[in-house]
């Protein structure tokens, strides 16, 4: 519960190695609340890295929206941060320079969140 973007009900599936966070709000209200679509880019690319690092067998996380759905994958995030493995994360001084500083950049977020394969929700879904 302490993941941003805490502005809306979300819930949270996991279901086999994906772990799926769910909004009842669109992505683009989101950035309109927030004001601040760097900020809202910035959260997805951490709730992502926290999860990876907490929840060892996922492999996939899908953030998911009334409008559209973000899914990425260990793999992929693990390479954009130089790390082996999500598990050398766990420590916080590494959290801090492997993370947190990277997240401070503007170039990093627009670059890491054009990873996120980017899906269109159906109606029929929600």
């Amino acid at each position: 519960m302490k993941l941003p973007l805490k502005w809306k009900e979300r819930t949270f599936q996991v279901d086999s190695n994906l772990f799926e966070i769910d909004y009842d709000v669109s992505y683009s209200d989101v950035v309109k609340a927030y004001n601040d679509k760097t900020y809202v880019n910035r959260a997805i690319i951490d709730i992502a890295s926290v999860i990876f690092t907490t929840v060892s067998d996922t492999n996939t996380i899908k953030i998911q929206f009334t409008d559209n759905s973000y899914t990425i994958s260990k793999e992929l995030l693990e390479r954009e941060f130089s790390v082996s493995s999500f598990e050398e994360l766990i420590n916080g001084e590494v959290w801090k320079e492997k993370v947190s500083k990277k997240l401070e950049s503007n170039e990093f977020i627009n670059k890491t969140f054009k990873l996120f394969k980017v899906k269109k929700v159906s109606k029929n879904k929600l």
